[in-house]
């Protein structure tokens, strides 16, 4: 089996960051293709802490999140409950 490189999958004239409306093989591309939401789970509901982390580093139980331009934020005495690439979304549960 052939597997092809990422670029061969699309067409040449697409530019990744600004296909918002690919419908090319019921494919669907949003604009933010490396930035994820951070939600916090705490008592049963979601909270999101930031839109558009470009960066989580982790220190314990706690994430330091960084999105494109260099803004922080820290959310302590968490843990990781999931993480899915697909709807770019990272879900941390409180531990309180």
């Amino acid at each position: 089996m052939m597997v092809k490189p990422f670029k061969a999958l699309f067409p040449s004239n697409l530019h990744y960051r600004s296909a918002t409306n690919l419908n090319e093989g019921g494919m669907s591309f949003e604009s933010r293709m490396c930035e994820s939401s951070i939600i916090l789970l705490k008592n049963g509901r979601k909270e999101v802490k930031m839109e558009r982390a470009a960066r989580v580093h982790f220190q314990g139980d706690r994430a330091v999140c960084t999105d494109i331009i260099g803004e922080k934020i820290i959310i302590e005495n968490i843990a990781i409950e999931k993480i899915d690439f697909m709807k770019h979304e990272l879900l941390l549960r409180s531990k309180d």
